[in-house]
């Protein structure tokens, strides 16, 4: 009897409960049973059917849920989503200052209930979003000359500042200091621009009388940074540029429970322990990863290592190496699973984080060795950890690699499947060459999933609940290792199922020591139409629910259907193989 215990195995040593080829079906954790991966559905396209870059979600202390959606088009936008499984709205929350091809990230600060958005490709300033408007991220870090301001007034919150040829521009951050009202000190960011001689700013109405001296105005730096990440009550920033100095071996650290304060003096080990403070790469290298697992932040470097943070506070944090090339690809080959730390290493191969630390440089600890042909060269992935169904995925240019958590943590066989779609963008590219993908709730609904986009704008479910893959059939393919039988013996069968949806099964036999193959189709029942008798049902008459009918029903049922092909031999390789857009599951497959 065959059954469908692991995942996909592409060396020799395969056993018949593992795939020697295949994709689209999915594993699952105690379950012996063959069924397809779930379908994608369409959930929303951005208004300016630009490509999605970024994909963001804030869910605040008080559970309420907001969600961002980068649209790359000829104006780059960030629009705030409400997309739920009947409705969905966009609603453009900023442009200024979002540059073109950028792909936005976010860290969530919980001390101040908002996001800290980067950019993979500093090319967008630090912004943040508190749920109801995207504002300049502030850094306390001056980067112009002191100007003095001549009048400070206010109307309706709306403060006008006099600052007499000043050059600033809607979206800078200017800082206000002086011996004037110090409710108005601090960093504002310009809504407008009255006059080369006055800005504007918004802020709550009354903070300030009239003064004789109104302080100075300084623009602030463009601060520029790859990741973003929380940790012992920081904001640590990585692969930083401000203005024009691109620094990709730099990490900011804010001060302690201030993240919107930095500085670019204070060195660590210099800095005393609660304040702001940078330190470099121990190898110089740029910084293409950061990650915290189990209280320990850890860092990758490119074509360099691993480091791990040690330390308490500014006084005293250091690095410690991992061996040469234990880097990680990429620029977002990595991440956190709960349990471990997980990334791609160079030519492909995929490590933990533990296994690293335990054994060094060991390709017995390489979890991709499963799969060798599928991971060989690949160059990055965008990791995407899916907590709810236990799955790491990692989408390449037109595939997505599928490790099953549950399934490496209880051995036994290999824990991983491949995703494919037939689905396109415009250009004629796999919808899975994507720019952004995220674990988010499902906006407007309680349960998680993954969400990511493509180059026209839509938005995806990939654990969707529709009809194949957006309309689309799903094709899987699951090919089983030689199984071994009698040659003179006319080999027989049956397929054991449940009645979840009528659909064809192909049964693709491949003889050994031959140069032929026989397919056998057979027709996978579904349930009943109305899942009710075909007689005796009348409303009153032994059809109500309430009397004899409870419980008639075709769905799920365990059903078989026999089949025997044409050919023997002394063994054969069987390729299960469906295209439809209906789900099923097969139970397991006897041989008699």
């Amino acid at each position: 009897m065959l059954t469908f215990d692991f995942g996909l195995n592409e060396t020799e040593a395969t056993q018949e409960t593992e795939a020697q080829e295949g994709f689209n079906f999915d594993l699952e954790l105690g379950a012996k049973r063959l069924f397809p991966r779930k379908p994608i559905d369409l959930k929303g396209t951005v208004p300016n059917a630009g490509s999605v870059n970024a994909i963001l979600q804030l869910v605040k202390r008080d559970d309420t849920e907001t969600t961002l959606i980068m649209g790359d088009a000829t104006t780059p936008t960030l629009y705030s989503w409400t997309g739920t499984n009947t409705t969905t709205a966009f609603t453009s929350e900023r442009t200024t200052n979002v540059a073109s091809t950028s792909m936005l990230r976010s860290t969530y600060w919980s001390l101040d209930d908002h996001l800290v958005i980067t950019d993979l490709r500093k090319l967008t300033p630090l912004l943040n979003w508190d749920g109801s408007s995207v504002t300049r991220q502030k850094t306390d870090l001056g980067g112009g000359t002191a100007k003095a301001n001549t009048g400070i007034s206010e109307a309706a919150g709306t403060y006008t500042v006099l600052t007499a040829s000043h050059g600033y521009s809607v979206g800078d951050t200017v800082i206000i200091a002086g011996t004037d009202n110090a409710s108005l000190h601090g960093e504002h960011e310009v809504t407008s621009v009255p006059s080369a001689g006055a800005w504007q700013y918004v802020d709550t109405a009354g903070l300030g009388g009239t003064t004789s001296t109104h302080g100075t105005s300084e623009l602030t730096v463009e601060l520029f940074a790859k990741y973003g990440i929380v940790h012992n009550g920081r904001m640590w920033l990585f692969n930083v540029k401000d203005g024009s100095n691109d620094n990709p071996h730099m990490i900011l650290a804010s001060a302690f429970e201030d993240h919107e304060s930095y500085d670019t003096v204070n060195r660590s080990g210099v800095a005393s322990g609660n304040a702001a403070f940078y330190t470099l790469t121990p190898d110089l290298k740029p910084i293409n990863g950061a990650w915290v697992f189990n209280k320990q932040l850890i860092i990758s470097t490119v074509d360099g290592a691993l480091h791990r943070l040690s330390g308490v506070d500014a006084s005293d944090y250091q690095f410690t190496t991992y061996f040469a090339g234990s880097a990680a690809i990429g620029e977002e080959s990595g991440a956190n699973i709960g349990n471990d730390v997980i990334y791609m290493r160079k030519s492909g191969n995929i490590d933990l984080l533990t296994a690293t630390d335990r054994s060094g440089d060991v390709r017995a600890d390489d979890i991709s060795r499963y799969i060798p042909d599928t991971t060989k060269d690949l160059t990055g992935a965008l990791v995407v950890y899916d907590q709810k169904n236990q799955k790491v995925l990692f989408f390449l240019d037109n595939k997505v690699i599928v490790l099953f958590k549950d399934i490496l943590a209880t051995g036994g066989g290999s824990p991983w499947s491949v995703y494919k779609t037939s689905m396109v963008d415009s250009n004629g590219g796999m919808i899975f060459t994507t720019k952004a993908a995220s674990y988010i709730r499902r906006p407007g609904e309680s349960s998680y999933s993954v969400y990511f986009g493509d180059a026209d704008g839509n938005i995806y479910d990939l654990n969707g609940a529709g009809t194949g893959d957006n309309g689309t059939d799903i094709i899987m393919s699951r090919k089983t290792p030689l199984i071994e039988t009698t040659r003179v013996n006319i080999l027989r069968g049956n397929v054991q199922y449940r009645r979840l949806g009528e659909m064809v099964l192909s049964l693709i036999f491949d003889w050994s020591n031959e140069y032929n193959e026989t397919q056998c189709d057979i027709t996978l029942k579904g349930p009943s139409s109305t899942d009710s008798p075909n007689y005796y049902g009348g409303a009153v008459y032994y059809g109500g629910s309430f009397y004899y009918n409870e419980g008639f029903a075709f769905d799920e049922k365990v059903s078989k259907q026999n089949f025997s092909p044409a050919g023997r031999a002394d063994g054969f390789f069987l390729t299960l193989y469906t295209e439809t857009d209906v789900q099923y599951q097969i139970d397991n497959i006897k041989f008699l």
